[in-house]
């Protein structure tokens, strides 16, 4: 955790010296590759030397070019780390200033807002004691969005720092060129921009921008892409936004392969990778299965689903064991209150078409009920396997807990879970949306439960293209 006493001192100029230098070594390569195409004209001569001389030329302008590009690319998230920096400590600072002149102290390291010499409250009126303990909180508040900011900012300042200093290679091997971690908030920002039309500003719409973007950071993911799909809703202000993720807890689940080229290396039940986690509000956007954003600020519902990952190299028999993502059914219903219905279904990008067909996979149908002045509410039921978890995010910096629902930590999980056992229910009752779809429960997989019924829901778009959900 950040404390708020390193924000405050931070002294962001640190991070010019790493801009400056980039800038300077991508000139230097520029300059460089004039020097070579020169020299490379100067060749008059004809025959083997000459061809090998044009070719070692054009060679070294080519590597030159690249490595050029490369430091461009750490400049930029310097210079971008800076102008955040900045904002980040003019924030702390004039937290600090209100804090001060209000007498309130700061703890540098838990963060925590305190009055050293709390007054004798003794014949006060209710509305001036609730008036003394609004000033705090508000002032907590302000701390709260500051360390939330700044946990952003350290992912962001690391990546640029560990790709200066040659750690982390910025084109891992399997990625495509745009997909590094130093471009990873650029990244961000162009998704963002394509479906919100405005850069990210709050720590909401950098969730939102997080959640959009489709590149994966996770070397696991060897760069393939997630699943994004988007709708528009009529927008909730002070509702903030809504987070539903499933996940597996464990490190690693078995799957059963279809393929007989799988069951002919004997290797028909391999493992798939898990999230390897348990409850966490702050867990970035690739570390779930699914995830469905209901952001009632802005007015729009994403629908994310990560890429597959099977545990091991690939067969040497020809399997396309490479990573990649499923595509998840997700629809949504609006009623006049603003409370969102979401039905959703995915499938494991490897497991066989059988169980697909058959509507085996991870299955809910929720109710999201905003709120501005306090907690949003969810209701809804879900299918046994995997975890649960939905939180609340305010503009403010509150985080509500809505629901949570841990699922069996045992790699059979997916076997147990889906195959078997009825659909459970998390969070509230709370009103309809639309006609009821939960068909009555038939012989065979629970998840058939949720599916089978009519969809009353809109099925979400693309980002390019986001569909357009009315309002009951």
């Amino acid at each position: 955790m950040v404390g708020f006493g390193e924000v405050v001192n931070f002294d962001p100029e640190q991070i010019r010296e790493i801009f400056s230098v980039c800038s300077a070594h991508k000139q230097t390569c520029d300059d460089l590759n004039t020097h070579v195409k020169k020299l490379s004209e100067l060749h008059t001569w004809e025959g083997d030397a000459a061809k090998a001389a044009k070719d070692s030329a054009g060679k070294t302008h080519g590597n030159i070019a690249a490595h050029g590009r490369e430091a461009w690319k750490i400049a930029a998230a310097a210079r971008d780390c800076y102008d955040e920096g900045v904002a980040l400590k003019a924030a702390a600072r004039q937290v600090q200033a209100d804090a001060d002149a209000n007498k309130l102290t700061i703890d540098p390291v838990w963060n925590t807002v305190t009055d050293p010499n709390p007054p004798n409250m003794r014949g006060w009126v209710n509305e001036d004691k609730a008036s003394y303990y609004a000033q705090i909180k508000a002032i907590q508040l302000r701390v709260n969005k500051v360390i939330a900011d700044a946990e952003r900012f350290d992912d962001d300042l690391a990546a640029a720092i560990n790709a200066a200093d040659g750690s982390l290679p910025l084109t891992p091997k399997g990625e495509g060129g745009n997909v590094n971690l130093a471009d990873r908030r650029a990244n961000q920002v162009a998704a963002y921009r394509k479906t919100y039309g405005k850069d990210p500003v709050t720590s909401n719409d950098w969730r939102m921008a997080e959640a959009l973007d489709p590149h994966t950071y996770d070397p696991k993911y060897q760069g393939a892409l997630s699943n994004i799909s988007v709708a528009t809703i009529k927008p909730k202000p002070g509702a903030g936004v809504v987070r539903t993720n499933l996940y597996i807890p464990s490190k690693q689940v078995q799957n059963v392969s279809a393929n007989p080229l799988d069951w002919a290396a004997k290797q028909q039940f391999p493992n798939n990778l898990g999230d390897d986690r348990g409850p966490d509000a702050n867990a970035s956007a690739e570390h779930s299965r699914v995830s469905v954003y209901v952001d009632y600020e802005r007015g729009i519902v994403v629908a994310r689903q990560n890429p597959t990952v099977v545990k091991g190299p690939p067969l040497d028999l020809g399997t396309d064991h490479a990573p990649r993502a499923g595509t998840p059914e997700v629809s949504a219903l609006q009623s006049e209150d603003g409370s969102v219905r979401i039905k959703y279904f995915g499938s494991d990008a490897f497991q066989p078409e059988v169980a697909t067909a058959g509507k085996i996979g991870v299955a809910g149908d929720l109710t999201i009920q905003p709120s501005a002045t306090g907690s949003a509410a969810i209701d809804g039921t879900v299918t046994p396997y995997p975890s649960v978890e939905s939180y609340n995010y305010k503009d403010d910096g509150t985080v509500y807990t809505l629901a949570q629902r841990s699922a069996t930590e045992s790699e059979l999980g997916p076997g147990l879970g889906l195959l078997r056992g009825p659909n459970t229910h998390i969070g509230t009752d709370l009103p309809d949306i639309g006609p009821t779809t939960h068909a009555a429960p038939q012989m065979g997989y629970p998840g058939s439960q949720q599916t089978s019924a009519e969809d009353p829901g809109v099925p979400l778009g693309s980002a390019d293209q986001p569909a357009k959900v009315p309002t009951e």
